[in-house]
């Protein structure tokens, strides 16, 4: 598992996704060096505290829509 980089309205998002496919559990994010708490749910998909009620099907969804929906992760630089 090698962490994984991925730039989005000018924020990095730097993240490893177990090499498992059955993986339950936390998974290592972080939003320009900023931990985001995520999850990897029984049904494959994720979720995050700061997004209650919300499942994504892929990680970057949902660290796109924390940069977008987040006040503490919103960049002035968008």
């Amino acid at each position: 598992m090698s962490p994984k980089k991925e730039i989005y309205k000018g924020r990095e998002i730097v993240f490893e996704i177990p090499d498992d496919d059955n993986y339950v559990g936390e998974i290592r994010v972080e939003i320009d060096g900023q931990h985001l708490h995520v999850i990897r749910l029984e049904d494959g998909t994720y979720g995050a505290h700061l997004l209650p009620y919300s499942n994504y099907p892929s990680l970057l969804e949902l660290a796109k829509d924390v940069i977008d929906k987040v006040p503490q992760f919103r960049s002035a630089r968008q």
